[in-house]
């Protein structure tokens, strides 16, 4: 006579970690059976999620068999490392069969577990032109990655120098994005043209934060564009009386700039005539200094009496 058993056994998956470190990092998956059976069950796997059987991870085990009189067996899964830059991935564990020991999967068993990416990549900050024209003169900026990686890089950008952000130059991007999978973004600098007659004026790009994509600044990432100035000033002569008295009569000789510039304007003077320098007259300055943010300066000529 034979006795039909009825009765059955339960399969639950557990794993020993949800996260694992790319660089060789493993878990244990463990199949439970709720109690003992008298064969062997044997728990078919399988895996899907964004990671790639034996490629990010080791060839995943198909089954896990769990010995007769046993409630447990296990498992090894194992990430691989790579230089990709991707972010973490995801292996989505299933029981796909239960065979052996009247053993059945105890309703949805699925597990997942995220490979956590080590890879980084760093952004350097180039520009088209180190001088550019006052009058709408440009120079792109270009921010580009030793790699591509999985989400969008933002680069924020912060400006110093000389030249004033949002007048001497179109206000200055305060980004630049690097599309996921891309290595590079731009952005655009455009000096702005005045009327004023000033040195040559700088814009210090730095780079002020990276976010996004495991990115990060390569080191200090530092451009500087000067604004080249085309604007110029002319300078006009005038003397306060045309004529003078011979004994000790003056002039003063006055050089005026057309508007005001930004260092010291030295204007050399010559003399001729039928007066001698020298003696006529005493011996007549050699130049005018007119200083920095003027727009005038003087000299005098004074007249030597004689017999």
């Amino acid at each position: 006579v034979t006795i039909t058993d009825d009765d059955s056994v339960t399969v639950s998956l557990t794993v020993s970690a949800d996260t694992v470190a790319e660089a060789a990092g493993s878990i244990t998956m463990t199949a439970t059976l709720n109690k003992v059976s008298n064969e062997n069950v044997v728990v078919s796997l399988g895996y899907t999620g964004t990671a790639v059987n034996g490629t990010d991870y080791g060839t995943g085990p198909g089954t896990i068999t769990v010995t007769a009189g046993q409630t447990t067996g296990t498992a090894t899964l194992t990430a691989t490392a790579d230089t990709l830059v991707e972010g973490g991935e995801t292996i989505i564990i299933d029981i796909t069969a239960v065979n052996g020991g009247n053993a059945a999967e105890n309703g949805t068993q699925q597990k997942t577990v995220t490979i956590t990416d080590d890879d980084t990549t760093s952004v350097s900050l180039t520009v088209s032109a180190t001088t550019i024209a006052e009058a709408a003169g440009t120079s792109t900026m270009t921010a580009t990655l030793a790699q591509a990686t999985f989400e969008n890089v933002t680069v924020s950008l912060g400006y110093t120098g000389t030249a004033a952000n949002g007048t001497d130059y179109g206000t200055g991007p305060t980004s630049i994005t690097i599309t996921a999978g891309q290595t590079t973004g731009t952005a655009v600098l455009t000096a702005t043209q005045d009327t004023a007659v000033e040195a040559d004026e700088t814009i210090i790009v730095d780079i002020t934060a990276v976010s996004g994509g495991n990115a990060s600044e390569n080191g200090t990432q530092q451009k500087t564009v000067t604004i080249a100035d085309d604007d110029t000033t002319t300078v006009s002569l005038a003397v306060s009386t045309a004529t003078i008295a011979e004994a000790a009569g003056t002039s003063t000789i006055t050089a005026t700039l057309a508007k005001a510039t930004f260092e010291n304007v030295t204007v050399n003077l010559g003399y001729s005539g039928t007066a001698v320098n020298g003696t006529d007259y005493a011996t007549g300055p050699t130049s005018i200094t007119i200083t920095a943010g003027q727009t005038t300066g003087t000299a005098t000529l004074t007249a030597t009496a004689d017999t």
